[in-house]
């Protein structure tokens, strides 16, 4: 696993949204701070300010019109007994019923042009506008100064010194802004090792202390759905990811067990590359094998975003399983100790997360390679309270998400 670390009446809140216009949120009303300014980890000094010309990238989330219906849908859908159990709704009728008024993320983007930055495509059913341009236009419209800071690891990270505000008749419709600092990039806790492999080629039978796909398969019992002809046929996998892989290793292994899945990548944020990766190439490679090979007729979409926007990048990634819906299951192996993600970015995850349950798209998370203790991992990022305290990992800990984890086999 990779570490990452107004309830309202619909017609009400349309008819609010409706309301505000790109005039009447000028760049000179006064600002309403939104989101905060993150500390510094323990360790971690300031090398200066950000270069004006740096591009950046941020997204800006936006409250649900009724967050407390989508939670009940959400609910109802997944829940067997229930008259909606399984009902699903399409990307365009949750946005509908559960977006963010029209006029209210109409006026967010046009301010957010007025600002000189590029808007993309809404993501995550009409909850996030990616934006981007220079760090002097982000500072300018957000009201704030960005840092370069040096971590007590050594690496460099960007951090905004002030909490992001925007105009004050904005901000009932702005949860946060996530994209401003990228102080907790994830980090691998993969367990070093060849990937687990329906029959294994001699040369992963003879590595030693890993197991293959057969025996996975036999400790976790898919025999009886292989038994039946079940492999995962008709059925398209996204994998949430935060690093790119190498398609001649993927090649390789399928060469080895004879399976064939279709692996595609989907790249958002502009995606990633592997000189960028680092060791999460591994992590990737890992979930892409252990899925082909499981499910050896599934389809695999591989979803990458850069980690270097931060948790913009987090979001956009969501935000895009859900906007396309492509895929029936989600799984992602990446994650954060819960405490050191802002309370809003929890919050638009958990919005995020209700909206695949309604769309009929299963999230799977993995629990964290460190279990209760998911904070200890980040001693050098977080204070040394929440290191030694008992912690669980995000997203494995939102509400509609399966966490997996919690296994030992001998």
């Amino acid at each position: 696993m990779r570490r990452l670390r107004y309830t309202a009446a619909l017609a009400t809140v349309a008819l609010a949204g409706a309301a505000l216009t790109a005039g009447s949120a000028s760049a000179g009303a006064a600002g309403a701070p939104v989101g905060e300014a993150p500390a510094l980890p323990p360790g971690a000094s300031v090398a200066g300010p950000e270069i004006s010309s740096t591009p950046l990238h941020v997204t800006v989330a936006l409250r649900p019109a009724d967050p407390s219906g989508l939670n009940l849908l959400a609910t109802q859908v997944s829940t067997p007994g229930s008259p909606q159990f399984r009902h699903f709704l399409s990307p365009a009728q949750v946005q509908a019923r559960f977006g963010p008024p029209a006029g209210a993320a109409a006026s967010v983007s046009a301010w957010l042009r007025s600002q000189h930055l590029s808007t993309g495509p809404a993501l995550g059913d009409g909850l996030l506008i990616p934006a981007t341009g220079s760090t002097a236009q982000v500072e300018a419209a957000f009201q704030t100064t960005i840092e370069q800071v040096r971590l007590a690891n050594g690496r460099m990270a960007r951090v905004n010194r002030q909490a992001p505000k925007v105009p004050a008749k904005l901000r009932p419709w702005v949860a946060t802004v996530a994209g401003l600092d990228n102080l907790n990039a994830p980090q691998p806790s993969l367990a070093p090792g060849p990937a687990v492999g329906p029959q294994a080629c001699p040369a992963a039978r003879s590595v030693k202390h890993v197991y293959t796909a057969a025996q996975l398969a036999h400790a976790y019992d898919f025999t009886p759905l292989y038994r039946q002809g079940d492999f995962g046929q008709h059925i398209t996998i996204a994998l949430f990811e935060l690093a790119d892989y190498s398609s001649q290793d993927i090649s390789t292994y399928k060469r080895c067990y004879g399976i064939h899945p279709v692996v595609r990548r989907v790249r958002v944020d502009g995606g990633t590359t592997i000189k960028a990766s680092g060791r999460g190439i591994g992590e990737v490679t890992a979930d892409i094998e252990v899925a082909g090979v499981m499910a050896p007729r599934a389809r695999i979409l591989v979803y990458e975003a850069p980690t270097s926007r931060g948790l913009a990048s987090v979001l956009d990634n969501y935000g895009a399983i859900v906007q396309q819906n492509r895929a029936q299951v989600v799984s992602s192996s990446w994650g954060f100790c819960e405490p050191i993600l802002p309370a809003q970015v929890v919050t638009v995850e958990s919005q995020l997360f209700g909206a695949m349950a309604i769309q009929g798209q299963s999230m799977m998370a993995a629990a964290g390679d460190a279990g209760s203790e998911d904070c200890l991992g980040d001693l050098r990022q977080v204070p040394a309270h929440l290191a030694y305290s008992l912690q669980v990992d995000d997203p494995g800990s939102q509400p509609f998400v399966t966490s997996v984890g919690g296994t030992a086999i001998t």
